[in-house]
């Protein structure tokens, strides 16, 4: 989970991370 927090403070990371959460729900 705190590699995902530092990958939100990058915005490209941001939609990366996005997409993510969407694919696990």
């Amino acid at each position: 989970t705190c590699v995902l927090k530092v990958n939100i403070h990058c915005d490209g990371c941001k939609q990366k991370v996005k997409k993510l959460l969407q694919k696990i729900d």
